[in-house]
């Protein structure tokens, strides 16, 4: 070995590696920078970092071979230890080649897809420099239409107003890169609004996020009524320094359609200050300035607009009491009326297919949240709503390729972050699940949703001591919260802590008398249930599940026989998807399936099984991995005679931490009961609740 470091010395190959390294280094700087410079693909980088790790090896190679006293060439264990210096090298510089680029696919995008190489922005909330508080409003208002000018650049990624008005400014150069890095943006805008009698003054600056230096800075003094000119101008000043086109066919990209009443402009960024707090408060508050608005400027199409989506919020199904068919009622003529006004405005096409999802005309929403996409490149909400869309028509990769993008506009959102954290976990991915839940808890605190997402998280991971924490702070925050209180009740069931459970879930008690064997009381409360409401699907389906763990199966047909197929749709509500995982009526066609081998119509009954087996099959394609479907499974493969298989699939899930108490007595698993294996099974859920039980009685 020493003799081989002597002839590297005499040879000079140190110093050629030194050389080499160096040139390579400072070669690649200057490659990285032009390729930035005119946007070139990472992959060209690396290319030519790889391509500069193999000419090192034969530098290496050609040194050695010219060095002084090389001329008798290497020996075997020297060229071995040659190469393996090379390689080593060359791993370096691929390290450096690609390290910086994975990290930047890490900061844009934790969700799991990348988004197209683009520039991107985000416009942070422009500071009220007027000394009246009262004004806040204009400023935000300010900020929000220059994004939705913006967002209508397909060139260019926005993010969305929810993660971009997290930031108040104003900020350092170093609290500028940190937001740009949780926004996954590359530049951001700031500025501020002066209001003073009939003028206006408006400083808007755009900053390069990686250094915090101004690209851009102007300051515009002009009267109220110019405030649209100034708005224009921004975009047209930040679309230039970032390289965007804002023309399509020769024409201008039209923005905001515009008000010739100042008073109009007032009421409807008043209302988008009510309505974007979301509360039933304030979007009743900010219904009425939308109306006031429309009262002064009857041409205005987005305050129509704006109109349409505080009504739809109103409605019993969103944040409000109203009922949906009327606020679908109300709604639709206005919608009818902004398109009249202008068909080419983002925002009302994206609130039709709002309507439509309300409608479950899903085909109807997919057809104009897309169009409100082809209008605004950008706008989240739409893609949000799309996503909805995609649930309900079951295309659940489609569904979650929608969700990933919204993620990437929007990446604070609450309600985006919480459909993450469902959507990782229905795909068994619960590490990123509970990120994006705890994701939720630091944006909103005070609200149940991240805490509620966190328990359930944990709740099927077999850790129930801790998924009832998480839900009993999801009370604290929220005491009245009617789904927190329901999947507490039943994670307590799943305990066997019984009476707790009972004063929690109300009307679902029965679920309670199920789990304790005291069907003729599950009984009552599920049929008084259901001559209270004998056409909602999940009355129907608790009542037959009930029913069929009473052996009633003559019952259980009447009851979801009807809910196969519809004379509208040809599909009935067992094979609809409803996006609540704990409740799937498809879980329901199983107990259909299990009464119609139960009453002797075989043939049917395994045709319906088939049937439930492919839809299954299907969702797992999807990419759905969820202990729930691993049970359906396993009753599938029961039902089928298979019964080793069924064992193996009930071991599985056991172990992974799925301990519902229905496991023990289900129909389906009739033939399982006396088997040893099925018996050990129940023994080990058992001795894991206890230990769970154990657990919280002890903290």
């Amino acid at each position: 070995m020493s003799a081989f470091l002597r002839q590297l010395k005499e040879r000079k190959i140190t110093q050629w590696a030194l050389a080499y390294f160096a040139g390579a280094w400072l070669f690649l700087e200057v490659f990285g920078f032009i390729a930035d410079h005119f946007g070139w693909r990472s992959v060209i980088v690396q290319g030519m970092s790889i391509t500069l790790g193999m000419g090192l090896l034969v530098v290496l190679v050609l040194a050695w071979f010219h060095g002084e006293k090389g001329r008798q060439g290497l020996g075997l264990v020297e060229g071995l230890l040659l190469a393996t210096l090379s390689i080593i090298t060359l791993a370096l510089l691929l390290q450096l080649s690609t390290g910086e680029s994975k990290r930047e696919l890490e900061r844009i995008t934790f969700s799991g897809v990348a988004e197209p190489s683009r520039p991107s922005v985000a416009v942070l909330p422009f500071v009220n420099a007027t000394d009246d508080p009262e004004q806040q409003y204009f400023s935000e208002g300010v900020s929000e239409e220059l994004i939705n000018t913006l967002s209508r650049l397909p060139d260019l990624r926005v993010a969305a107003r929810t993660s971009s008005f997290q930031f108040a400014g104003p900020h350092k150069g170093i609290e500028l890169v940190g937001i740009a890095r949780d926004l996954g943006v590359a530049t951001l805008v700031e500025g501020s609004v002066r209001r003073y009698g009939d003028a206006v003054r408006v400083t808007a600056s755009l900053i390069n996020a990686e250094d915090g230096f101004q690209m851009w800075s102007e300051n515009f003094d002009r009267n109220m009524t110019d405030i649209f000119v100034i708005q224009d101008d921004i975009a047209g000043a930040i679309a230039t320094a970032l390289h965007v086109h804002l023309a399509r066919d020769g024409a201008i990209e039209p923005g905001v359609p515009r008000t010739a009443s100042i008073d109009a402009y007032n009421l409807y960024l008043l209302g988008r200050h009510h309505f974007e707090k979301r509360t039933d408060f304030e979007l009743a508050q900010a219904q009425r300035y939308f109306e006031d608005a429309i009262e002064k400027d009857p041409l205005y199409a987005p305050a129509y607009n704006g109109l349409v989506d505080s009504i739809l919020l109103q409605s019993d199904v969103a944040y409000g009491d109203e009922p949906v068919e009327q606020s679908i009622a109300l709604a639709l003529p206005l919608i009818k009326q902004s398109l009249k006004l202008n068909p080419f405005l983002a925002e009302t096409h994206a609130s039709l297919g709002f309507l439509r999802m309300f409608e479950h005309d899903s085909l109807a929403s997919e057809a104009a949240l897309l169009r409100a996409i082809e209008l605004s490149p950008n706008m989240s909400r739409a893609y949000l709503w799309l996503y909805i869309t995609y649930q309900q028509l079951n295309q659940q990769t489609k569904a979650f390729e929608t969700l990933q993008r919204t993620f990437a506009l929007d990446p604070l959102s609450p309600i985006v972050n919480a459909n993450m954290a469902a959507e990782w976990w229905i795909r068994g991915k619960n590490q990123q699940a509970l990120q994006a839940a705890q994701r939720v808890i630091q944006l909103t605190p005070d609200g149940p949703l991240g805490y509620r997402r966190s328990g359930r998280i944990k709740w099927t991971s077999g850790e129930l001591a801790a998924a009832v924490n998480w839900y009993r702070q999801s009370l604290e925050v929220a005491p009245g919260d009617p789904n927190s209180k329901l999947e507490l009740g039943s994670l307590l069931v799943d305990l066997g802590i019984f009476e707790e459970a009972e004063s929690l879930l109300g009307e679902q008690r029965y679920v309670v008398f199920l789990a304790q064997g005291r069907l003729e009381e599950a009984l009552s409360v599920v049929r008084s249930a259901l001559e209270e409401r004998p056409q909602d699907p999940r009355t129907i389906v608790a009542a037959a599940r009930t029913e069929s763990r009473a052996g009633n199966f003559g019952q259980v047909r009447f009851l979801l026989e009807p809910l196969i197929e519809e004379p509208e749709t040809g599909t009935g509500p067992l094979f609809q998807a409803t996006a609540v995982h704990f409740w799937d009526p498809q879980v329901a066609a199983m107990d259909l399936v299990v009464a119609l081998l139960e009453t002797g119509d075989i043939d049917k009954g395994l045709a319906l099984l088939s049937e439930v087996k492919r839809h299954f099959l299907f969702l797992k394609n999807e990419g759905l991995n969820h202990p729930m479907l691993s049970f359906q499974e396993a009753r599938i493969l029961a039902l089928e005679g298979k019964q080793d298989e069924a064992l193996g699939v009930l071991r599985k899930i056991i172990a992974a931490g799925w301990l519902c108490w229905y496991l023990d007595g289900d129909p389906a698993l009739k033939n399982l009961q006396d088997n040893r294996e099925f018996v050990s099974i129940i023994s080990d859920r058992n001795m894991l609740v206890d230990m769970e039980r154990a657990k919280l009685e002890n903290q």
